[in-house]
C-alpha cells in the first residue's frame, strides 16, 4: 500500500502540467477551452477563418464568367425570338386587313405611293387603316430607325410588293401587285392590280420585312435603301424575314445580301435575295409576264420569274453572316 506522501506526489505529477497551462492562459487572457468533441473542433476551425483565399475567389469568379457566357446568348436569342413572333403576328394582321380591303374593292389591291399635288400622300398601309384601326401593326419590333420621310416618327417595318425590281420610272411595269407607275397632272402613283391577275395568291408576297423608307417596298434593289450593315446578322431578324402572302397567310423566309454589279462602271450595290432560289418568283403575279429591267441608260424586258436570278448571277460578293 502507498503512503499518503507517495499518492500526493503522484497526483501532483498528473495535475501540474494542466495547472501550468491554465496559469499561462489566464496570464495571457486567452481563456479558450480545448475542444472536447468533434463539434467543438469544427467550430474552432470555422471561427478561425476570416475570409476566402485568393484561389477560392478566383474560382468563384471563373464559374460566374462561364455561366454568363452560356446564358447571355440564350437570353439574346429568346429576346429575338419574341420579337420575331410579334412581327409574325403583325404580318398575319396585315394579311387579314388586306383581304378585307380586297373584298370591299372587288378584288383589287390598294394603290401605292398615291401622291397629290396638294401635298397629301397615301400609301398602302394608310389605305388599310380603316380595317386595322392600329398603325402599330406596321411597325416591326426589330426596326427602331426614326425619321423616315414624309413621317416624323419611327420608320415602318414592312414593304409592299411592287415586283422583284423597283425602277421608279413612269410607265415601267414591274410584275408585282402594282400596275405601272403613272404620273398625271394632279396625281402620281401606282394603281393596284386585281387578284384575278395573280396565278397563285398563296405563293405571292404582299408585305415583307424591309429596310426601305418613304416608299416602303420589298423589291430586291430597294429593300436595303436605308441599310448600313456589313453582315446578314444586321438585317431585320438576322435575315429571317416575315412575309405576308396575298391570300392572307404569313410565314418566315430567310434572305441574305449580295453585292451586285448592275453597271459596268461603279461599285456594286447591296441587293436582297431569298436564301432559297425557289422563292425568286414569289414577287410575280405571273412569272411569264415581261417586266422592265434597268441597264445603264436603257431598259430591257425580262420575264418576271427570271428577274431575281438574272441579278443573282451578277453578285460579286455575298455578305457574310
Amino acid at each position: 500500500m502507498q503512503s499518503p506522501a507517495t499518492r500526493y506526489a503522484w497526483m501532483m505529477k498528473l495535475l501540474l502540467p494542466g495547472l501550468r497551462a491554465s496559469r499561462e492562459c489566464i496570464a495571457g487572457h486567452a481563456l479558450v477551452p480545448a475542444p472536447n468533441s468533434a463539434g467543438d473542433a469544427y467550430r474552432e476551425i470555422m471561427t478561425s477563418r476570416k475570409a476566402f483565399t485568393l484561389i477560392e475567389l478566383l474560382v468563384v469568379i471563373a464559374i460566374i464568367a462561364i455561366l454568363a457566357a452560356i446564358l447571355f446568348p440564350v437570353f439574346a436569342q429568346a429576346k429575338e425570338s419574341a420579337k420575331r413572333t410579334a412581327c409574325l403576328s403583325n404580318s398575319k394582321q396585315q394579311g387579314v386587313a388586306l383581304n378585307m380591303y380586297m373584298t370591299d374593292s372587288d378584288g383589287v389591291v390598294p394603290p401605292a405611293y398615291e401622291y397629290h399635288l396638294d401635298g397629301t400622300y397615301f400609301d398602302v398601309w394608310q389605305q388599310l387603316m380603316p380595317y386595322t384601326k392600329n398603325k402599330d401593326i406596321f411597325y416591326c419590333p426589330d426596326r427602331s430607325q426614326q425619321s423616315c420621310e414624309p413621317y416624323a416618327d419611327r420608320c415602318l417595318g414592312y414593304g409592299f410588293n411592287w415586283g422583284p425590281l423597283q425602277t421608279f420610272t413612269p410607265g415601267d411595269f414591274e410584275g408585282g401587285l402594282m400596275n405601272a407607275y403613272d404620273v398625271e397632272d394632279e396625281w402620281e402613283g401606282a394603281v393596284g392590280r386585281s387578284e384575278s391577275e395573280v396565278q397563285a395568291p398563296a405563293d405571292m408576297f404582299a408585305f415583307t420585312d424591309t429596310h426601305d423608307r418613304t416608299w416602303y417596298t420589298n423589291s430586291i434593289n430597294t429593300s436595303l435603301s436605308s441599310w448600313l450593315g456589313t453582315t446578314n446578322h444586321e438585317l431585320v431578324h438576322g435575315g429571317k424575314y416575315n412575309s405576308t402572302f396575298l391570300d392572307g397567310h404569313a410565314k418566315m423566309s430567310r434572305f441574305h445580301v449580295g453585292k451586285t454589279k448592275i453597271r459596268p462602271i461603279g461599285p456594286p450595290f447591296p441587293f436582297l435575295f431569298p436564301m432559297n432560289s425557289a422563292d425568286d418568283t414569289k414577287w410575280c403575279a405571273n412569272p411569264d409576264e415581261m417586266n422592265s429591267v434597268p441597264s445603264g441608260l436603257n431598259h430591257f424586258q425580262l420575264p418576271c420569274g427570271t428577274t431575281v436570278d438574272y441579278f443573282r448571277q451578277k453578285v460579286t460578293e455575298w455578305v457574310p453572316d
